[in-house]
């Protein structure tokens, strides 16, 4: 029996490893017939830093600063989605804050994802791991099938 994924989740931090991975989930999905949701996780650890240093500054407001971080992200996705060619493939944008990794498996779980493809890089700041340390953590706990896709400097 194949079984072909139906739903596929593409996970976005919207930095400069992004575009790669949205040319290849496009590409599984128009093989497979599958439809993507893309989903951008902003990173709450960050944010109870920035919230401490710039209380100081009390024209510093954290909900608009995330709200501008999800105009920033959504307008990033869409360009990155126009960028393939192929947005009839894309379904779905949520932009949401937490922690990635436990982002990501609740709306896998929300979503009934079949498959994640995600980058192996990220934003994060040490620039010599392999693997990011939110790929690693969905390699030990991901449901589904997921796909790393490589990408270089």
């Amino acid at each position: 029996m194949e079984k072909r994924p139906k739903k596929i989740l593409v996970a976005c931090d919207c930095s400069d490893y992004a575009g790669p991975i949205f040319e290849y989930a496009a590409q599984v999905a128009k093989g497979t017939g599958a439809q993507i949701i893309v989903v951008s996780v902003i990173n709450e650890i960050p944010l109870g830093h920035i919230q401490r240093a710039m209380n100081i500054y009390t024209a510093f407001d954290l909900d608009t600063y995330v709200a501008n971080l999800n105009k920033d992200n959504e307008a990033s996705i869409h360009a990155l989605i126009r960028a393939t060619g192929r947005s009839d493939l894309f379904k779905k944008i949520i932009i949401k804050r937490g922690v990635p990794h436990q982002v990501l498996l609740e709306v896998i779980a929300a979503e009934n994802a079949d498959l994640v493809i995600m980058g192996n890089k990220g934003r994060g700041n040490l620039a010599d791991t392999v693997v990011g340390s939110c790929a690693r953590k969905l390699f030990h706990r991901c449901p589904v099938a997921l796909l790393s896709v490589r990408v270089s400097e």
